[in-house]
């Protein structure tokens, strides 16, 4: 057990900057469970001998931190159990771990800084710790978590960008691929679908529940908007009914037969998203 107490931000720093991975099984991360380990022991400080002597074994300069980024990877708990307090052996393999974390120590120390800038991701961090063991969450702790989601997609590895986001054992956001854009954009002929706007290449994709909130990633949650009806609709100044018509705005929403948009996503985004007049 680490003495050393991670705020949100180092951990989020750590999970983030070694690819939301455990560095010892490679298994992908939660980020509600994922563990903080020490490369080297924490114990090490107390035992100034054995630690100069390992530092020496591995090459590395005795006023090397313990409590630092350089020394800091994300685990699942049953590897960081499992390893505990042992000093690793300078074989080439940990040899790669130690030089990967100094690699990324000064992402990890960027992401940090920038992170521990904002008040709603502070926020967010402490909701998921307090959620249930399970990882069960009700829409609305989806809700106040959708910063720290949003956060995340921003500032993951280029890799990661595609990759599933798992918040917690069961809640796991997927991401949407290029070939759902492309379906879209093909059934409507690339127009969008509140105004009629025509451009193949400038048209999005607008998720009617967010990925962010455990929204999926399927055709029946999104729709084809130009970029102004896109932020707008996230925003929250127009909603759709279940019968097409539109809230907040003139007309109706285009729907091709194939189009078939759930009506359990139209009736969260009015719930949670629009702003009734």
């Amino acid at each position: 057990m680490s003495n050393y107490k991670f705020n949100s931000a180092e951990r989020f720093a750590v999970y983030l900057a070694h690819s939301e991975k455990c560095y010892l099984c490679t298994e992908p991360l939660d980020l509600k469970n994922m563990q903080v380990d020490h490369i080297f022991p924490e114990s090490l400080i107390k035992d100034n001998q054995l630690l100069n002597e390992t530092l020496s074994a591995f090459g590395l300069p005795l006023s090397f931190n313990l409590n630092s980024y350089s020394n800091w990877m994300p685990a699942c708990a049953p590897c960081n159990r499992k390893k505990s307090s042992i000093i690793f052996k300078p074989t080439p393999i940990i040899q790669v771990v130690v030089q990967q974390a100094e690699l990324n120590a000064k992402r990890a120390e960027a992401l940090e800084k920038r992170t521990i800038r904002k008040k709603s991701i502070e926020k967010a961090f402490n909701l998921l710790q307090r959620a249930s063991e399970s990882g069960e969450l009700s829409d609305e702790q989806k809700l106040e978590l959708k910063p720290l989601i949003e956060y995340q997609e921003k500032v993951r590895l280029p890799e990661m960008k595609m990759e599933q986001i798992n918040v917690t054992p069961v809640y796991k956001i997927n991401r949407p691929s290029m070939k759902l854009r492309s379906a879209l954009v093909e059934m409507y002929d690339g127009r969008c679908q509140v105004c009629g706007y025509q451009n193949r290449n400038t048209i999005q994709m607008c998720h009617i529940k967010p990925l962010s909130v455990g929204g999926e990633a399927q055709l029946c949650n999104l729709l084809l908007l130009c970029p102004n009806h896109h932020v707008s609709f996230d925003k929250g100044q127009f909603s759709i009914n279940e019968d097409h018509s539109i809230n907040g705005l003139h007309g109706r929403l285009t729907i091709v037969s194939r189009h078939d948009v759930s009506v359990d996503s139209i009736r969260w985004h009015k719930k949670y998203i629009f702003r009734h007049s």
